[in-house]
């Protein structure tokens, strides 16, 4: 009896190394270079959207339904951190207003005032949508191809990314 107690598991632990090894299977799912460079970059395109808070949601997603290793897609959507967000928001208005316009948005209120609200929100989105759609592309093609790179070297030198 004595024996059979030492041969049972805590349930806690148990769930843990089911955790731990469905997160290993996730981690070496789709992991060739240019899948990685591209679920990498498919992520980064997702962090630039104007998509706040469904961001992550659309990377699970899109990471299924393109058969992507998941966490490199999730990984790349975190390219929108809070400190960056703001500034990522910025850039994708400007280049959007100056691609779709022809000239930078103002950055004087008194330009908006006398717009309907509803037309403000939907020019800014547009804007932020092309523009996340270019400022995101380069990005992703700058990010993608590091990764690329990066799990290329590790592919060939596999001791040198467990630190031997």
């Amino acid at each position: 009896m004595a024996e059979a107690r030492g041969k049972e598991v805590n349930p806690t632990v148990a769930f843990f190394r089911h955790i731990r090894a469905q997160f290993e299977l996730l981690a070496r799912q789709h992991t060739s270079p240019g899948r990685v460079a591209v679920a990498v970059g498919l992520g980064v395109m997702l962090g630039c959207s104007p998509f706040l808070g469904f961001q992550v949601l659309l990377a699970l997603a899109s990471a299924r339904l393109f058969r992507l290793n998941t966490i490199a897609v999730v990984l790349g959507v975190q390219i929108s951190i809070p400190p960056l967000t703001p500034l990522i928001l910025f850039a994708t208005a400007q280049l959007g207003a100056l691609v779709l316009r022809g000239h930078w948005l103002p950055l004087q209120l008194s330009h908006f005032r006398g717009v309907p609200l509803a037309t403000l929100v939907a020019d800014l989105f547009l804007d932020m949508l092309v523009g996340g759609a270019l400022f995101g592309g380069v990005c992703a093609v700058i990010l993608g191809t590091a990764c690329a790179f990066g799990v290329s070297r590790m592919h060939r030198h596999p001791a040198a990314a467990h630190g031997r």
